[in-house]
């Protein structure tokens, strides 16, 4: 490990990685073609609903024999499915939170803890307990004290 500081280069990578130059290469030509298949996909269905006519996008809908309409219909089709799962997702979110289990309120921060709450925990006798608070505001113990233990409470 380096010593910590300002680096020395310049130009040093964060995180350098022992990664074969081929499979970096393939990589790459692969998200580029789904990049490119993305933008085509996005085009298609674009062309379709603003009617942008295009001789490679044409020749595309005439090969699948899917007109502007069709597509048209098929994205009304998915937008309508969207809305509908969108509204049923909502709906059920508001029953969930409103219906079942009621008007959710903030909860309150917790009051002070009182001399029989600290009692009642039973880790120290009373004796060591009022000692202790006589002698100082806040005490932390390194270990769990014995409530019979007189040499914790006098420390």
């Amino acid at each position: 490990m380096g010593q910590p500081g300002q680096r020395t280069q310049k130009n040093s990578l964060i995180i350098e990685s022992d990664r074969i130059s081929l499979a970096t290469c393939i990589a790459v030509v692969f998200t580029a073609f789904f990049w490119g298949y993305s933008l085509l996909v996005l085009l298609f269905f674009l062309s379709a609903l603003i009617g942008f006519h295009n001789e490679f996008l044409d020749l595309l809908k005439n090969k699948l024999d899917m007109p502007n309409s069709q597509l048209r219909h098929f994205l009304y089709f998915g937008a309508a499915i969207w809305l509908l799962f969108f509204l049923l997702c909502s709906g059920a979110g508001a029953f969930t939170i409103k219906k079942r289990f009621g008007p959710l309120t903030r909860r309150k921060y917790p009051r002070r803890a009182s001399d029989e709450d600290m009692l009642a925990l039973q880790l120290v006798s009373r004796e060591n307990y009022m000692k202790l608070k006589k002698k100082c505001e806040s005490h932390y113990f390194r270990k769990k004290p014995d409530p019979g233990d007189e040499k914790e409470a006098e420390r």
